[in-house]
């Protein structure tokens, strides 16, 4: 996406004598990877996880957790919250996820 939309139109800007040099991006392609990654990304082992009838949500927290460990926008949680969560590194920061429920809602 970041691709497409900065650098294929940074590219038109070239082409049209239009300055884009102040435009500045960061490449989200490995979160991505992250995410969509088969057979082991967070949302293929979402799915995974959502057909088995006798998963918990910190038991798909506990399959994140030791299949992302690789990928640097992916953070255990370390200490309890007293429910299931992980961090992700986006761009502007890491947000902290509550997977309460994220089995269910995936079901659906």
């Amino acid at each position: 996406f970041n691709r497409h939309t900065f650098s294929l139109e940074l590219e038109e800007y070239a082409k049209e004598g239009v300055s884009g040099a102040s435009v500045s991006f960061t490449d989200n392609a490995p979160l991505l990877d992250m995410f969509l990654a088969r057979p082991a990304g967070l949302l293929s082992l979402l799915d995974e996880e959502s057909s088995f009838p006798k998963a918990t949500d910190a038991t798909f927290v506990g399959k994140l957790d030791q299949n992302l460990k690789a990928f640097p926008h992916y953070k255990a949680v370390v200490c309890s919250r007293g429910y299931p969560a992980f961090t992700i590194a986006h761009f502007p920061g890491d947000v902290e996820y509550n997977a309460t429920n994220f089995l269910e809602k995936n079901r659906d």
